[in-house]
């Protein structure tokens, strides 16, 4: 299969996600999943109470479920996933890898362990966490349940974290670097197939 890219930006209002398979644009959505009208629809406690994290992250789940299921299935191995925005250059920040200038993996684990101690502490607490902007500590965990969720159903266990909004020249720009990625593998592939056939 070609590879196929995913990209998800939750801003403040709403989130955006794009999923692509080579130059095809499979699936381009804009739905209320903002990390401000989530925070303001659930997250009504301080510290935030287990019941309304269930609620949101339920919430959460039945939109992107709905987007998901309008996909052809898509084999995670040939499946880039990447977030960005502000949720995602904080989630990088907090993560110790810094301002994402460039695409940077992190482990979906890390992202919980941030989500667990978002979640436990007040936002007076989450103002003082490092590479958390104290005008971000209140809707963070909102922003975060959504990056988790489109990772379980797009079944990956890394996110590339990038900085900026969803911009078509930025997708196009990851989209033909996965495919030169994969076309120098397959040409390198070929290159050794021929070298041990002349032996």
């Amino acid at each position: 299969p070609r590879p196929c890219l995913i990209v998800i930006d939750v801003g403040g209002g709403s989130a955006e996600l794009v999923v692509m398979r080579g130059a095809r644009t499979l699936l381009a959505a804009s739905v209320p999943l903002g990390a401000v009208q989530l925070t303001e629809r659930f997250l009504h406690h301080d510290p935030i109470e287990p019941g309304e994290a269930a609620r949101m992250n339920a919430a959460i789940d039945a939109v992107l479920a709905r987007l998901f299921a309008r996909l052809p299935p898509l084999s995670p191995a040939s499946v880039d996933f990447v977030a960005s925005g502000g949720t995602a250059t904080t989630a990088s920040a907090m993560a110790g890898t810094g301002t994402p200038e460039r695409a940077r993996a992190i482990p979906v684990a890390a992202l919980h362990r941030i989500q667990s101690r978002c979640l436990a502490a007040t936002v007076a607490q989450r103002r003082r966490f490092r590479g958390l902007p104290p005008d971000r500590a209140d809707i963070m965990p909102a922003g975060l349940a959504v990056l988790l969720a489109a990772a379980r159903h797009a079944r990956k266990r890394s996110v590339k974290l990038v900085g900026g909004g969803v911009r078509e020249g930025v997708i196009l720009d990851l989209a033909q670097t996965t495919r030169r990625s994969r076309s120098k593998t397959r040409s390198t592939a070929r290159a050794a197939g021929a070298a041990r056939k002349g032996r």
